[in-house]
């Protein structure tokens, strides 16, 4: 019924082995370019060939993409070929590109970061698993499509049973992934650089000087806060969709604590990796104000959610009120509020090397915040 709220744990449906089946069919192959593509990486780093790219008259982006586009070209060219056999149409095909360039930048950054091909191998591995979840686990639910639409998958799905998918629908599911591949992408080429390509550093702190090289002024800490949403995003609607399947109550507790989690952990990423990293540190109000502004102007983002009718979900509205999506003018600036709040927490926790302390300081405050929100709109 239109308007009314629909569970996954109401709908009974068979079980969507299509689906299961499609998952498997993108990402075996994708595997194999993904495994040749960072080997051939790490090799440049342990084996010193890199030292030559890097002394000729181009930029380490540059280098990067010249070497990642046969790759990419390959698992394009094989996307359409699949497609064409499935005959799922054209819109099927867009909707798998965002999945092979999120796992090949996923890739290139775990290259960047590996010490050994073992780590590297239980890096893929690891990639190759969450998102095989992230695609399959959401288009188990075929009839609830604003959960089904959280995978890509389900386009493919849609495409073959010759049904029609809405504009904003094929936009709601391959925006998180097309907008974390940019950011992962971004990461990659702030490593790939003589000064962190070859050094013998432990995977978190490169990981810091990638974010770190991200933000090469003040300003640009807006920037990194926008730039974790599409992580925040994809996370969040698992979370959502992981949620919906408990009792009210308990949904509520899962899906208040799971996004408080995410939120709080990305936005003290950007604080982390300069107070870490950096010679000279910022006031950390500043930084506070500058990544919690960006994460709430990203997070408007969200508009697009409800546009293909997230409120339809149980929780749904909660996490679009949440977002500051209503239209009480106090709750739409509160969770600007609540960003620079928890940001200016968790940056003061890093100056002082207290992020044990300052981020679940943060997460029960952006708890507290949401409930009293849901109190409010109730």
């Amino acid at each position: 019924m239109v308007g009314e709220a629909v569970s996954p744990g109401r709908v009974e449906v068979p079980f969507p082995m299509e689906s299961l089946l499609l998952t498997f069919v993108y990402l075996i192959p994708l595997n194999f370019v993904g495994q040749y593509y960072a080997g051939s990486l790490l090799g440049e780093r342990t084996r010193y060939r890199g030292i030559l790219l890097l002394s000729a008259p181009l930029t380490g982006p540059q280098i990067l993409f010249a070497k990642t586009l046969p790759y990419l070209a390959f698992a394009a060219l094989f996307s359409l070929v699949a497609t064409l056999f499935l005959g799922a149409g054209a819109l099927a095909f867009l909707a798998t590109l965002p999945i092979f360039a999120f796992f090949l930048a996923a890739t290139c950054l775990a290259a960047l970061l590996a010490r050994s091909y073992r780590e590297l191998t239980f890096f893929v591995t690891t990639m190759s698993v969450a998102l095989s979840t992230y695609l399959f686990l959401p288009a188990i639910f075929t009839q609830v499509h604003p959960i089904a639409f959280i995978s890509p998958i389900s386009v493919v799905a849609a495409g073959i049973r010759a049904e029609s998918v809405p504009l904003l629908s094929f936009l709601y599911s391959i925006t998180p992934l097309s907008l974390a591949a940019v950011v992962l992408g971004a990461f990659a080429t702030a490593l790939y650089r003589e000064e962190s390509l070859f050094a013998p550093q432990k995977v978190m702190s490169k990981l810091l000087d990638a974010v770190n090289a991200a933000l090469p002024r003040r300003s640009a800490f807006l920037v990194a806060g926008a730039m974790v949403l599409p992580f925040v995003f994809g996370l969040e609607l698992l979370v959502l969709a992981f949620a919906a399947s408990f009792p009210l109550r308990t949904a509520l507790g899962v899906f208040l604590v799971g996004v408080a989690l995410i939120e709080e952990l990305a936005k003290a990423l950007p604080a982390a990796a300069h107070f870490r990293r950096s010679l000279v540190h910022a006031n950390p109000n500043v930084v506070g104000l500058l990544v919690g502004t960006g994460f709430f102007l990203g997070e408007k983002l969200g508009l697009l959610f409800s546009l293909v009718g997230l409120d339809l979900v149980p929780l749904g509205g909660t996490l679009l009120t949440s977002y500051g999506i209503t239209t009480s003018f106090l709750l739409v600036l509160g969770p600007w509020a609540l960003h620079v709040v928890t940001a200016t927490i968790t940056a003061h926790a890093a100056k002082r090397r207290l992020l044990l302390l300052g981020v679940p300081l943060a997460i029960f405050v952006h708890v507290a915040y949401n409930w009293l929100v849901i109190r409010t709109a109730t």
